[in-house]
This record gives structure tokens, C-alpha cells and sequence, in this order.
């Protein structure tokens, strides 16, 4: 269990029925949607069409005709194209867009994918030398580029020219080049910022293939065409860089995720390769969504650029038969059982250095550092940790050939707490740096990191808070059981593709009674029985098993949940996946009073102590559970249900364990408890620790 705050909101009533009313929609569903600022029945409508033919104008793009007519200037006269992609699967998807466009338009093109480490992110001068020792005469980027302002100079000086699409951050002025595309650049008109560098060379294959046509109707079938041909990898790239599925991203993935995988060999191979790994396992063949494709192709397809080429990646989407696609899928497959590898050791590192060398209350962001760490791979593992410890983190790797050699770091932050801010606030420091509030990357000579991680701390003090800070989750709404029903169920199945800006909605059931507590999936998980009145739903808590948990059957809970509908045996019923579970609001009141005798004693107040002191055998079913477990993140009444040891026992167990060396410092008021044991040799005097021995004095005292 973790710790969590649960944001419900509150409703206008009345607006909510008429919705009701208006779209034969439940009122969960509606909830749903006017949390997503659908508010009226025409946005309804708009949020859940999937149609092509309501796609924005691509000629609304500033540079669009430029870039229009430099591209068709270029196949008309075999000039010789170079795309110029990045090696994330976005630039990938891009990249492998545009070259069989133009590649089956007649133009003269090929591909580079820069290496994460010989080259870096972007255009650099190297590259450029080598594409214009090949003949290179125009330079398309993608997902990339934005501002490139000496790289772009030098192309020019080199007698080639460079057409930029990008989808980050840029400056009011302007690399040189002949057309810039990005939503995001200052003054532009076109409707929807979001869009994936994917997106963006979608947009531009639209504009081409509706440049010279001027009825509405023949121009939407040419961009049904191109939807057909190209949207599949558009979808690819836009999940895979985690942009918000809203608006046009909603329109794109939704569209891409009905075509036909077949379309592009390398993909349908990938696909096939994973499903056959996944059915392995003894579960059903899973559906092409956002989720899968976020959670299972994604991530083998960027494995290839953190611990390869990304030309790997390329040559699968850009593969042409079944056979060779399946043996690159395969060998992706391969790269990312070693990425999961390789992460796998470094957070136990950085684990490691966590629970040896930081004191999680008092250091609101965390800063870890170590020789040889992969750098391609530390990115995920600071996300891991920032999601744990609901903490700003920063991984940095150094290389293992030179002590003073300059190492690159990766960082993670959370929603009000911009990273890149923090970190140019302490740029002196570095060698460069980039990124944006969430995730940011940094370049630092090893001598400079403790200046730098001072800094870094001193700037994060006054605006973050410490310990680790509950998690806050926002339900759509609270619902009785008897509101979860296969109807709506299958309502809320309209609101995929599910992603970021666009969450599969969670809500909240209050006294929800466990009939049944089983273990599944080798007791890794939990199923749960839920009766009421003539009903019983099931729902599945994954990642958790019953033992970790302090509930046993005919306990009330409250419930976080999704609703699923499971198809089996040729019948769909609705269930819910459990995202969490606590205490009722009564038992948490009552055990808050049931604590009240150890708060007082830590504040000196006079209360009945005798109920503080723990025997041998809670001790010793304390300190077992603390081996098995630790280091964990709990707090006093997960414990106390889960052992079935009152609650002042054991918060005063666990002061014993820190004040006799066998548990590393915990503050003994945050809302949660982070517990790391200590190694020890030897016998411990528990009964002897200063806070049992405070408090027999004081019954002493008392007695007399």
C-alpha cells in the first residue's frame, strides 16, 4: 500500500442530468467528460469522434507551403535528400515516414539516425561532413533541430540547404533554413501545439498530398489515403513520446490504431514477435492500444538507440517481408531484455546510495552519481525513483576511462517543480544542460558535482516540502458498486485511446466489503470478491499480493479503481482493476485516537504509557516483517493491521529499533515512514533503548 490522497470533485448537478439527457450518456460517463473540459454537448460529441475528415488544415502551419514547394522542387529535380532524424522512436517513426513518402514519390533520399553517444542529440558538424562527402544536397530534419543555430550555418557554408520539422521548444529567432515547421514556434497559428515530431511530418505528408487540389471533399479522401498509409506510425511516435492524447493526438492515435498493422511489415513482425511472448505467459492475445504499444513496443523499439544504433529500429519499420522482420523484432526483443538488465542494476544502485549516503526528509531532490552507469538507461531509472519517493531526481553517469572526464545526467521532476529551471539556476556549474519542466539533461565535469548538488538542494529547499509527500490521485467520482455495470462499462470505452492528458478515469467506492481475498498469478496478485445486494463483482489488484496487504476477508475498504470489462468464454463482464485501497474514514479516526498515548509521550504530555511498551514476541514479529520487506515505505496503521500489533507498540518498537543501530533514522510524525534496517553484529539490548526505559520511569513516577 501507498500512501495516497484522493481528490474527488464536486459537480454542478443540474448541468450534469441535462448532459444526461442531451447525449443518452450515464452520468459517471458525463462526470468523466466535463472533467476533461467537455462541457456542452457539442464538445461531446467532437471528443469522442475518431473521424480523419475534422483533422486541422495542415496549410494553417506557418512554412507549410515553403516547405511544401522546396520538397517538391527537390524530387522534380532528383536532388539528393538526406532525412536527418532523431534516434527516440518518434524521430524513428518519423524518419521512416517521410523516406517511403518521398522515397515512392521519385525523390532521391536516405536516411541518418545519429548515435546517442558519437553523436549526441540533434545536428552536429561531423554528421554534416559525412553527409555532404555523399552527395547530400538538402537536409530534412526530424524531431530535431529547432535550434540548431551553428549547425545550421554550417550546412549552408557546406553548399547544402536544411528544411527543419521539430516539435520542441524553440526561440524567437530562427535557425537559417528554408522552412521551419514546429507548432511550438512564436506566433503560430496552427490550432494545436501538441503534435509528436511524427505528427508534424504527418501534417507536412497531408500538405503534400493536398497541395494542388482544391475541392474539400477530394482533398479529405487524399488525406484518408494518407491517414491509411502513414497514420500507424504517426500513432507510433506520438504515444511513444508521451505526448497528450487530446485534440488532434486524439484524432491520430485513434485513427492509426484502426489500421491495418500489414501496411507496415517491420511493425505487424514486432507485433506478431511480442503477442507470441505475451500469450506465452498464458494470457490472452491483448488488443492494439496506446497502453500496449506504450508498455510493449515502445520500449523495444528505443532499445535500439540506448544501447545500439537506432539504425535497427529504422531497418524493422523500414523492412519490406515478414521473415526479415521478424528476425529484427527478434534481436529488438533481444537489446531490450538487456536495457531491462541494465536498469534493473542501476536501481539497485542508486537504491543503494539512496538508503547509504541520503537522508530522504530532509533532501527534497536526489542526486545520484555513479562510474559506468549506462547513460542511455539512467533516464528511466530516475523516473522510477521520482515516482517512488515523489522526489525530483537526477541521475548522472560518468565514463569509466578518465576520472575528470565530463558525465551526462538524466533528471525526473514532479508537477510543480520545474527541473530546467533549477538546474540553469545552477548552470555555472555545468557544461551544458537543456530540457524542460519534467525532464531535463545535463552535462558536468565530475570535480564540479558537489558544488552542483549543493546548489541544487539549496534552490530545492523552500519550495519543495520533506519527507516524502503523499501522492495525490483525482477520481472522476465516487460510485456505489451497483453504479458499475457492463453499460458503463462499455460508455467508457469510448474515451480511448487512453494516454497522457487522457487517463483511463479512476473512481472511488467507499465501505466496500472484501467477501473473498485470493492470491493469483503465483500469489503475485490479488483477486478480490465483492457481494452486495443480489451482485458479486471481482475485481484484480496487480503487483500486490494478499500478504502485503492488511486486510483480511470481511474487512471494509475504500477503493481506487478502473473499470474493465473481461472478455471470457465468449461473455464480457465488468470488473474492476484496484489502483488502490485504504483504510475507511471511521477506522483511520479511531486508530488516530488509538495513537494518541505515543504522540503524547514524544511531546511530553502526561497519557496512559503502559500501552506503549511491546513484549519479546512483538518484537520479534516486528523486526521479521522489517527483514523481509525493507526498505519500505509504510506508516503505523499499515503495520499495526498487517502484524496485528496495536499501533502504539509498534511506532515504539521501531524507535527502539532506531535508537539501538538496527534501523537507519525515520521521522516519526511524516505520514509516511520510510524504514531502512541497518547491518548489525551481535545482540541488541531492545528492552535497555532510551524510550522504553523514558517510559518506565515515567509509570514509575506514576505510581508512586
Amino acid at each position: 500500500m501507498v500512501r495516497e490522497e484522493w481528490i474527488v470533485p464536486q459537480y454542478p448537478q443540474g448541468e450534469i442530468a441535462a448532459l444526461c439527457a442531451k447525449t443518452d450518456l450515464l452520468p459517471a460517463m458525463v462526470k468523466v467528460l466535463w472533467q476533461r473540459d467537455c462541457r456542452d454537448a457539442k464538445a461531446i460529441s467532437e471528443f469522442l469522434s475518431r473521424s480523419s475528415d475534422i483533422l486541422y488544415d495542415p496549410f494553417a502551419m506557418t512554412d507549410m507551403d515553403r516547405a511544401v514547394a522546396v520538397l517538391k522542387a527537390a524530387i522534380s529535380d532528383s536532388t539528393h535528400i538526406t532525412i536527418y532524424g532523431d534516434y527516440d522512436v518518434d524521430g524513428v517513426s518519423g524518419t521512416a515516414m517521410l523516406y517511403r513518402y518521398l522515397s515512392k514519390s521519385g525523390a532521391v533520399v536516405d536516411c541518418y539516425i545519429p548515435h546517442r553517444e558519437t553523436d549526441g542529440y540533434g545536428l552536429n558538424c561531423a554528421a554534416i561532413d559525412r553527409l555532404q562527402s555523399r552527395g547530400t544536397q538538402l537536409i530534412v530534419t526530424v524531431d530535431n533541430g529547432a535550434v540548431a543555430f551553428d549547425e545550421a550555418e554550417y550546412i549552408y557554408k557546406c553548399g547544402m540547404r536544411l528544411l527543419i520539422t521539430d516539435h520542441h521548444t524553440c526561440t524567437e529567432q530562427l535557425p537559417r533554413c528554408e522552412a521551419f515547421l514546429n507548432p511550438h514556434r512564436s506566433g503560430e497559428t496552427y490550432p494545436f501545439a501538441d503534435l509528436a515530431g511524427a505528427g508534424v511530418v504527418f501534417k507536412l505528408l497531408c500538405a503534400m498530398e493536398t497541395a494542388d487540389i482544391p475541392q474539400r471533399e477530394d482533398k479529405m479522401m487524399r488525406v484518408r489515403t494518407v491517414c491509411m498509409k502513414y497514420s500507424l506510425l504517426a500513432m507510433l511516435g506520438t504515444v511513444a513520446d508521451v505526448m497528450p492524447l487530446r485534440d488532434e493526438n486524439r484524432l491520430i492515435v485513434s485513427i492509426g490504431l484502426r489500421e491495418d498493422p500489414m501496411q507496415w511489415l517491420g511493425f505487424a513482425s514486432l507485433l506478431y514477435v511480442v503477442r507470441a511472448a505475451v500469450t506465452k505467459k498464458g494470457r490472452a492475445v491483448p488488443p492494439l492500444t496506446a497502453g500496449f504499444v506504450s508498455f510493449f513496443l515502445a520500449p523495444r523499439l528505443n532499445a535500439a538507440g540506448r544501447l545500439a544504433s537506432a539504425d535497427l529500429a529504422l531497418s524493422l519499420l523500414l523492412c519490406d517481408s515478414l521473415q526479415q522482420g521478424d528476425a529484427l523484432a527478434q534481436e529488438l526483443c533481444a537489446l531490450n531484455a538487456k536495457r531491462q538488465e541494465i536498469e534493473t542494476e542501476i536501481l539497485r544502485q542508486a537504491e543503494e546510495q539512496i538508503r547509504t549516503a541520503h537522508d530522504l526528509h530532509e533532501e527534497r531532490i536526489l542526486i545520484l552519481s555513479s562510474v559506468g552507469w549506462n547513460p542511455g538507461v539512467i533516464g528511466i531509472v530516475a523516473s522510477r525513483i521520482t515516482e517512488k519517493y515523489r522526489k525530483p531526481t537526477i541521475l548522472i553517469a560518468f565514463p569509466e576511462d578518465a576520472s575528470d572526464a565530463v558525465g551526462h545526467g538524466s533528471g525526473r521532476s514532479v508537477e510543480g517543480f520545474s527541473l530546467i529551471d533549477a538546474i540553469r539556476s545552477a548552470s555555472v556549474y555545468l557544461q551544458g544542460c537543456g530540457g524542460h519542466a519534467l525532464a531535463a539533461g545535463l552535462t558536468i565535469k565530475k570535480e564540479d558535482l558537489p558544488a552542483f548538488a549543493a546548489a541544487m538542494l539549496a534552490n530545492a529547499r523552500p519550495l519543495l516540502p520533506p519527507g516524502i509527500p503523499l501522492r495525490h490521485v483525482t477520481a472522476a467520482c465516487e460510485l456505489s458498486l451497483d453504479e458499475v455495470t457492463l453499460p458503463l462499462a462499455q460508455q467508457l470505452s469510448m474515451l480511448e485511446p487512453y494516454g497522457c492528458a487522457n487517463p483511463s478515469p479512476l473512481f472511488v467506492a467507499r465501505n466496500v466489503t472484501l467477501t473473498e481475498i485470493l492470491p493469483v498469478g503465483d500469489g503475485k496478485h490479488t483477486k478480490f470478491r465483492l457481494r452486495f445486494s443480489t451482485r458479486m463483482l471481482t475485481a484484480m489488484y496487480f503487483g500486490h499480493s494478499p500478504s502485503q496487504l492488511p486486510f483480511v476477508a470481511g474487512d471494509e475498504a475504500d477503493l481506487l479503481f478502473a473499470i474493465d470489462i473481461n472478455h471470457y468464454g465468449g461473455q464480457d463482464t465488468v470488473q474492476l482493476l484496484v489502483k488502490g485501497i485504504a483504510f475507511p474514514k471511521e477506522q483511520r479516526e479511531a486508530f488516530a485516537r488509538e495513537m494518541e498515548p505515543f504522540f503524547a509521550f514524544w511531546r511530553d504530555v502526561p497519557d496512559d504509557y503502559f500501552a506503549l511498551i511491546p513484549n519479546r514476541e512483538e518484537f520479534a514479529l516486528l523486526y521479521r516483517h522489517l527483514r523481509a520487506t525493507a526498505p519500505l515505505d509504510t506508516d503505523y496503521m499499515q503495520l499495526s493491521r498487517l502484524l496485528r500489533i496495536s499501533g502504539p507498540v509498534v511506532a515504539t518498537a521501531l524507535c527502539c529499533f532506531e535508537e539501538t543501530g538496527l534501523l537507519e533514522p525515520f521521522a516519526k510524525e511524516d505520514p509516511i515512514l520510510s524504514l531502512n534496517l541497518r547491518e548489525h553484529h551481535g545482540k541488541v539490548d531492545l528492552f535497555g533503548a532510551p524510550s522504553l526505559s523514558k517510559i518506565r520511569a515515567l509509570l514509575k513516577t506514576t505510581e508512586e
